[in-house]
């Protein structure tokens, strides 16, 4: 707008020369070419107020060629003096009283224009200002959102330096702290560094001075915005071919001293004004903050993982004859110990005792009580305690004995693990006070889930609990483990336990108990997004299989074998009550899917000491369920078989998407359309009904009242 003042005015008047000098602009004037220097001109800083244009003498150096000159002010519409402008001609007497007339009455409109473009100038770099800022904040928010994430120091630095720097647009940026001797900053993390240039400051001395150390020493920013500041403020690092043309370092720093620094670098000059100044210490301040916070954290997740291995065994587990593994991994989510504890310890000539626990909290008051509940649980055991349920019992009093005790309740699992000397496997009693059961992975290739929950340790005066006898034979893996693994949660809120589990244990038959136990862990870490919110420990004991293969040999089969014919001889049902149990199998969808069902089913029965009379009722029923799934499905079919103490269940999963339906021709009112004659004879004979709901169909039996025999 000035230049079209300038342009204006001397097409008005004849000027050969014209000039604006502003009072507000700095260097002035502006003005076409041919202008003389700007000293030669006279400025009248009173020209605003003489009234009017009028001639104006030249300068006495004799520099100008200019012989005639007039001024006039020009002020905003308000009055306010915005400058003057100039003309000149290289003749005497160029101007008359005309040209100072058509001047003044030009002044007042081009005053205006003058004043409405700096109005829009200001707002353009208001509006652009805002922009920038909303951007920097934009940054800052999504930085500040990151590091609330990050945990441990790497993390945060990773951070600093790839969200910081895009907020302050620089093309490298690098993280120092200061080491512990305090003699040297160390690079912690960086990009846009390559070769010799990040060699170069990996390492920086801090007695030498830079201005890394100049900001870690002063604790205030340091700005270096040209080649000609780097010059006069560091001199000896001015040819150095591994610094930025321009540089920021802000100092990092919580109460008095000052432990890093971060830097920002530009390969072109930059001019660094007070807003971006105050931006960069607000980077300072939440980076320090992070820094620190992170600091502390990692400090406390060492001590938390320190007494966390004080409540586990110092080495490896072992019991002869059996493969033991174990392993354990904190929570993401908290750096305070948790109350996650095993245990497998000698507890006679030929006993071992097995334990796993899981106290209910986190902190020091979750590890005193994990504490007690181990140490009692090993002081009972060897003491001649011969039965779990009674092992138990004893923790509990302790526990409820305890002169401050509080609702840290206890869940645990404990037993007694005898080898057989032979190598023919392994007799296990076991008692669950309200810890996940134990499950046994069959060497053939199901799962046999053992145990009854019972009370928690630590809630009740009288414990509830009862004892579970295993056999394991070779080829068999006893598994225990906590919440943490069953509990495990995806994206979606669905738990490990609910079907990623049983499938991890049915595709790790016939592995050693090491492998068993890390696949265990790595699928429950994988289906939380790696990330878990509570401590995992895991613990197998496995009998290795017999023949040749050794330890950690495979079993090909899948399912028992089958049984011909009728059993000559068995053992007489108890005359206490059957123990409630579980056990699961996963079969293909093709025809040998419904004969390895029924073989399952045998076995489990067998093994569970069922009636005969039930074994062959619900191997018929079950035998029609799987083949009817197997017509329909399209995936794997899942067999389930509960025992609850009163009911034998059997139920069949497909994966097909439609519902299953099943038609009862003597019950219309019944669900679909499959027309399994024989299970509606069958449930009719036993009173009951078949259910189907969702993708699976199952049925009850009753089950008699043993007898002694």
């Amino acid at each position: 707008m000035v230049r079209l003042v300038v342009d204006a005015a001397t097409e008005l008047t004849g000027a050969e020369h014209a000039a604006f000098v502003g009072l507000s602009v700095e260097p002035a004037p502006h003005a076409f070419d041919g202008l003389p220097p700007p000293e030669t001109l006279v400025r009248l800083d009173d020209l605003s107020l003489h009234g009017g244009p009028r001639p104006v003498p030249a300068a006495g150096n004799g520099l100008s060629p200019l012989r005639s000159y007039l001024a006039v002010p020009v002020v905003s519409g308000d009055g306010e003096p915005l400058g003057s402008l100039y003309l000149g001609h290289s003749e005497p007497g160029a101007f008359t009283g005309a040209h100072e007339s058509l001047l003044a009455a030009f002044a007042a409109p081009a005053g205006i224009a003058i004043e409405h473009a700096h109005r829009s100038a200001a707002a353009e770099r208001d509006r652009r200002d805002a922009v920038r800022m909303t951007e920097r904040l934009a940054h800052m928010q999504a930085v500040s959102a990151r590091l609330a994430g990050a945990r441990t120091v790497d993390e945060v630095a990773a951070v600093i330096v790839t969200g910081a720097a895009a907020a302050v647009g620089c093309a490298r940026a690098s993280l120092f702290v200061l080491s512990e001797s305090g003699a040297a900053l160390r690079l912690l993390d960086s990009f846009g560094y390559e070769g010799d240039r990040l060699g170069s400051w990996a390492r920086i001395d801090t007695s030498v001075r830079l201005p890394t150390t100049d900001a870690l020493r002063h604790r205030r920013l340091v700005l270096v915005g040209s080649e000609q500041e780097w010059g006069r403020q560091y001199p000896e690092v001015v040819d150095s071919p591994n610094r930025s043309v321009a540089l920021a370092v802000i100092p990092l720093a919580l109460g008095p001293h000052a432990f890093g620094v971060a830097t920002f670098g530009w390969d072109e000059p930059r001019s660094f004004g007070d807003d971006e100044a105050r931006f960069l210490e607000a980077v300072a301040d939440q980076c320090a903050q992070a820094l620190e916070r992170a600091r502390l954290y990692e400090v406390e997740r060492e001590a938390a993982r320190t007494l966390q291995q004080s409540l586990l065994p110092p080495r490896a587990p072992e019991i002869p004859g059996m493969e033991v593994a174990a392993v354990f991994r904190s929570g993401d989510r908290s750096v305070a110990v948790g109350g996650d504890f095993y245990d497998v310890f000698r507890a006679g000539p030929d006993r071992w005792g097995v334990a796993m626990g899981d106290v209910c909290g986190r902190g020091a008051h979750a590890a005193a009580r994990t504490s007690l509940v181990r140490y009692t649980l090993r002081a009972v055991a060897t003491g001649g305690v011969d039965d779990p349920v009674a092992v138990l019992r004893r923790v509990n009093d302790a526990v409820l004995a305890e002169p401050e005790a509080d609702d840290r309740f206890c869940a645990a699992v404990f037993g007694y693990v005898e080898p057989d000397p032979g190598g023919g496997g392994a007799s296990v009693t076991l008692a669950c006070a309200g810890h996940p059961r134990p499950v046994v992975v069959r060497r053939d290739g199901w799962l046999d889930i053992r145990g009854q929950p019972g009370t928690l340790v630590g809630v009740l005066d009288e414990l509830d609990v009862t004892v579970d006898h295993v056999a394991l034979h070779p080829g068999d893996a006893l598994v225990f483990y906590t919440d943490g693994v069953s509990e495990s949660r995806n994206s979606e809120g669905e738990q490990f336990a609910d079907e990623d589990m049983a499938q991890t244990l049915l595709e790790a038959t016939g592995r050693t108990a090491a492998e068993l136990a890390a696949a265990i862990r790595e699928r429950a870490v994988t289906f939380s997004g790696g990330t878990l919110g509570d401590d995992l420990a895991v613990l197998v004991l496995r009998v290795p299989p017999d023949g040749a293969g050794g330890p950690g040999a495979t079993s090909t089969s899948t399912a028992p074998a089958a049984r011909t014919g009728r059993r000559a001889a068995r053992p007489p049902v108890p005359a206490r009550p059957l123990p409630p149990r579980s056990a699961r199998l996963s079969l293909p969808s093709d025809a040998t899917g419904a004969r390895a069902a029924r073989r399952f089913l045998a076995a489990v029965l067998s093994s569970w000491r069922m009636p005969e009379m039930i074994e062959g009722d619900a191997a018929l029923l079950l035998s029609e369920l799987a083949t009817n799934a197997i017509v329909h499905a399209r995936s794997p079919l899942a067999v389930i078989v509960r025992y609850d103490g009163a009911f034998l269940r059997v139920e069949v999963g497909d994966g097909s998407q439609a519902q299953p339906t099943l038609r009862l021709p003597s019950r219309p009112d019944a669900i679909g359309g499959r027309g399994l004659v024989l299970v509606d004879r069958m449930a009719s004979a036993w009173g009951i009904l078949p259910t189907a709901r969702g993708k699976r169909v199952w049925f009850n039996l009753p089950v008699p009242p043993p007898v002694a025999l």
